[in-house]
């Protein structure tokens, strides 16, 4: 039988050093949903802009992307997030209007939700969130579906 005093070596602690525990944590992206009749955005999406009091919301059809810049909230166009944020989670805007002209224009299956993550971008020497709903998953509920099934 072999003793374990000889298998385990003895070394010191010269050179290491300790690993921050804020490196682990689970930094999650910010992400944009568009349902049937309304859009949401995570809590990520919120404090990536700095938890401004509004944004605007601007579409490119064509590239299918989502621009979400922060706005002044006495801007005629501005929504102003920061009283959904109140309310719910999620900060969630029923627009009808919009979403299902979204979803007859890029093609999307109404009996689905899409979510993408954002990235931060510079635009007119602000900062935004660009959503690409080229890469947006469908969900079903809560389950993930692959719409070439």
């Amino acid at each position: 039988m072999i003793k374990n005093e000889t298998l385990i070596q003895n070394i010191t602690l010269e050179g290491f050093q300790v690993v921050q525990g804020q490196l682990f944590k689970n930094e999650r992206s910010p992400v944009m949903t568009v349902y049937k009749n309304e859009v949401a955005f995570s809590k990520e999406a919120h404090a990536a802009l700095n938890n401004c009091a509004a944004i605007q919301i601007l579409v490119n059809a064509d590239k299918k992307t989502i621009l979400i810049m922060p706005s002044a909230s006495t801007d005629e166009n501005a929504i102003v997030w920061e009283r959904q944020l109140k309310d719910t989670y999620v900060p969630r805007f029923r627009c009808p209007g919009l979403t299902r002209q979204l979803y007859a224009q890029w093609d999307l299956n109404i009996r689905y939700r899409y979510k993408t993550d954002g990235r931060l971008v510079r635009c007119e020497r602000k900062v935004g969130l660009l959503f690409d709903f080229n890469d947006a998953k469908p969900f079903d509920g809560l389950v993930a579906v692959r719409e070439d099934e």
